[in-house]
């Protein structure tokens, strides 16, 4: 079985536990990039836990396969 990492927290997940994108423009990333179910929840606007105000969380599941990150084999 494939895994994929979340690049919010690092962690390595199933495709399932990862079908969510954000845009995490304090860590590089300025385009959605896949992080896991947890941090997706943790990123949404207006929650005061968010360690990265501003940052935008967009669908899964309709990934279009841009290869952004498809590098992680695990």
């Amino acid at each position: 079985m494939r895994k994929h990492h979340c690049r919010c927290c690092g962690r390595v997940f199933c495709k399932a536990c990862t079908r969510e994108r954000a845009a995490i423009p304090q860590l590089n990333f300025k385009s959605l990039v896949r992080v896991c179910d947890s941090c997706s929840m943790l990123l949404l606007p207006g929650n005061p836990s968010n360690p990265f105000p501003g940052t935008s969380v967009g669908g899964g599941g309709s990934h279009d396969g841009d290869g952004s990150d498809e590098d992680d084999d695990a």
